[in-house]
């Protein structure tokens, strides 16, 4: 037998779950991967580690220093529990006892209560009745609002209405709108927590402008760990299974970020800024009068230094977009989404959420061509120069639409990739799931709750529902695929020209553009 490890000894303690296994968390499966450790090497499973995904080798080591959890286990685990590790050491070195499970409640509420201290983060729809594109507007964000809210302000489980302070001290520090009292008198295990990784991540960031490019990317890896850690720490708070989660100190924190992002709004407003849309931790705002490039950014630099003195947290300069369109929901066109725009920076670089670039169910060939279309708008600086683009735009869609017409792209760039969130027998309906599990079976090939599956679309109108979609491990024992299903794969190319230009083409252009594309299938 050939054996990877270097320590023959250690590895006899070996502990190996040779079978994945599938959870659900708060209505979605996750699958947690089989874990097989090596012994004096490092096996890390880079296909089913997050940290790894986002910050490579090194930013696995520096959470693995942090929270004493060893590299290949922690490289398995999510930043929750590198945090929840950390976390347990504050409390341990504090001599607090720490549980095994979690078992405090919510706190009794009236209907009232939850209607006035339950409400999440604050979010201003953008404002779309002057149209849905905008010049000008300038983007400011909150550097790490709730971690930092959580260190300033002493949030923690045991420090939201503790026993050790007069809740009747008119004195006392208090949460807005909920009224909760904060202790004063300890500091609380998770903003003690936070205060060291928030300070970490402060050093890394001022390392990244000081050091050499080759230093630059384990300064960046490093802090890149420490900010998905620090994202984690404010949903851990209202997590119902988390050791230090509460949800009272959850709310006490969304409490202080729906204050500080309206204190940030009112401030904006007295420099003559109009807010057109707003999100949990960041601001878009407009000039309400044409000023020069130089007095924005002093206006700028002013509006941040207050809202910094009023409200304790750093507020920053995102960028200034030349360019910004807010994207409607697919089901209705006439409602905005908080999380769907796109513009273009001042510098030149571009911005985009929620489109189909971004999405993780869109095939490659979608992504790439949607990019190469957004690479062509960053050279509109203002909306009148991107309208002038349109017969370079147009050629541009025509050319991704023969490749489809031709069948010249390769297969693996079709795939597109599906969340199994049960099995083959409990799914009521013959959709792509359903089909892609029933083949795989065929060939003993068994997927888990919460694994992925990647498939082409051969002909999805097929009368023959098994001939409709073919996924990639049968599709890789054929060779490739034959043919694939070209209207399908166009629309998705129409839907995502759509998406990036509909507001800058002429009237009627993409009501013309699918009726006649309609009649190529047809003839």
């Amino acid at each position: 037998k050939t054996s990877f490890d270097r320590d023959s000894k250690a590895a006899q303690k070996r502990v190996i779950l040779r079978k994945g296994s599938s959870y659900n968390t708060y209505g979605n499966m996750i699958y947690r991967a089989p874990s097989y450790p090596l012994f004096g090497r490092w096996h890390i499973d880079s296909s089913n580690s997050f940290v790894f995904k986002e910050s490579r080798l090194m930013g696995i080591i520096e959470l693995a220093r942090l929270s004493r959890i060893p590299v290949q286990k922690l490289a398995r685990s999510s930043t929750g529990t590198a945090l929840t590790s950390i976390e347990t050491s504050v409390a341990i070195e504090n001599q607090y006892l720490v549980p095994w499970q979690k078992s405090r409640v919510e706190d009794p509420k009236t209907a009232y209560q939850l209607l006035t201290i339950d409400k999440g983060g604050l979010v201003f729809q953008p404002d779309i009745r002057k149209g849905r594109v905008f010049e000008n507007i300038v983007q400011l964000d909150y550097s790490q609002m709730y971690p930092t809210i959580m260190v300033r302000h002493n949030i923690s489980p045991e420090t939201v209405n503790c026993l050790c302070c007069s809740s009747d001290d008119p004195d006392i520090p208090r949460v807005p709108e909920a009224h909760y009292h904060l202790c004063v008198k300890r500091r609380g295990v998770v903003s003690e927590s936070l205060q060291h990784v928030l300070a970490r991540r402060h050093y890394y960031k001022k390392r990244l402008k000081e050091t050499t490019a080759k230093e630059k990317e384990f300064y960046d890896a490093r802090q890149n760990s420490l900010k998905w850690m620090l994202v984690t720490s404010f949903g851990y708070l209202g997590y119902r299974n988390a050791k230090f989660g509460r949800i009272e100190s959850h709310e006490a924190v969304t409490a202080f970020g729906r204050e500080k992002l309206l204190q940030a709004k009112e401030i904006s407003e007295e420099y003559n800024y109009s807010l057109l849309h707003a999100i949990t931790d960041c601001i878009f705002i407009q000039r309400d009068t044409a000023a020069t490039t130089e007095v924005i950014s002093q206006e700028l630099n002013t509006i941040c230094e207050k809202i910094f003195k009023t409200t304790h947290l750093e507020m920053s300069l995102d960028g200034i977009y030349s360019w910004l369109v807010f994207l409607p929901s697919k089901a209705d066109s006439n409602m905005p989404v908080a999380t769907r725009y796109m513009g273009r920076f001042s510098d030149g670089s571009l911005k985009y959420r929620g489109i189909a670039a971004r999405r993780k169910d869109s095939c490659l060939f979608i992504r790439d061509a949607q990019l190469q279309m957004l690479e062509l708008m960053k050279r509109g600086a203002t909306v009148a120069e991107l309208k002038s683009l349109h017969p370079e735009m147009h050629s541009l869609y025509l050319v991704f639409e023969k490749r489809i017409l031709n069948e010249l792209i390769p297969w693996k760039s079709l795939l597109l990739r599906k969340t199994i969130s049960k099995s083959a027998e409990d799914y009521r309906v013959a959709n792509a799931n359903q089909l892609s599990l029933n083949q795989l079976k065929q060939y003993r090939i068994s997927v888990q709750p919460g694994e992925k599956v990647r498939f082409v679309v051969i002909d999805q109108s097929h009368h023959n529902p098994i001939k409709r979609y073919l996924v990639e491990e049968l599709a890789t024992l054929q060779n490739g695929v034959n043919r694939f299903d070209r209207k399908f794969y166009r629309k998705q190319l129409f839907e995502a020209y759509k998406e990036v230009w509909e507001y800058f083409s002429p009237p009627g252009y993409f009501t013309t553009l699918q009726e006649g594309q309609y009649h190529l299938f047809t003839s």
